[in-house]
């Protein structure tokens, strides 16, 4: 609703930002976050790649200026990159990269938004996901979340979608099993501001 006052939850300090209330949301659905700044995104996409033993990556063009840096940190640490676009050649990776047009701080969940299949592709298909949002893109609410979303389709923008945590599912016998129609692992890099 516009003009709406978003409260705090029950317990929660009236003073909880935008920021600190997405990373706690996040927490709680299985996101690691991790902090850096500007300058730090490749070193921090690296260190997470070696973290989990990947060797191979697809990084989306989505990711910003900072794609060269990315790309040339995980080469340097022995991480192949993927060039392809075809969703059986990301499949096989081990490791996806992308941006994150914004985050909803009352959900803890991500948009990736662009206007070809390489990101969405690659949020969906390797077993880790790494997503790189700046600070400034946290909106509060699903509603400004829906407000974003429409300018990004009038804008171009052609696959859209809301990432809330590692992939999760259960059987008949209500066993949870987590990355099997999706990714097991999802880091967010949250990039502040210099």
């Amino acid at each position: 609703m516009p003009g709406a006052t978003i409260l705090p939850r029950v317990g929660e300090a009236a003073t909880v930002t935008h920021t600190e209330r997405f990373v706690d949301r996040s927490a709680r659905l299985g996101v690691s976050v991790t902090h850096t700044m500007p300058g730090d995104i490749a070193s921090a996409v690296a260190r997470i790649a070696a973290a989990v033993s990947a060797r191979r990556a697809v990084v989306s063009a989505d990711v910003g200026p900072e794609r060269g840096c990315i790309v040339a940190a995980l080469e340097a640490s022995g991480v192949a990159i993927l060039d392809g676009t075809r969703a059986a050649e990301v499949e096989s990776m081990d490791l996806g990269v992308t941006g994150a047009a914004f985050a909803v701080a009352e959900s803890g969940s991500i948009a990736v938004v662009g206007r070809d299949r390489l990101a969405r592709f690659a949020t969906m298909l390797p077993p880790v996901h790494i997503a790189i949002l700046r600070e400034s893109d946290i909106v509060p609410t699903l509603d400004e979340a829906g407000e974003r979303l429409e300018s990004a389709l009038r804008n171009g923008a052609r696959i859209a979608s809301l990432v809330a945590g590692p992939s999760r599912t259960a059987d008949v016998e209500k066993t949870l099993a987590v990355g099997v129609h999706g990714p097991r692992e999802v880091h967010i890099i949250l990039v502040g501001e210099d």
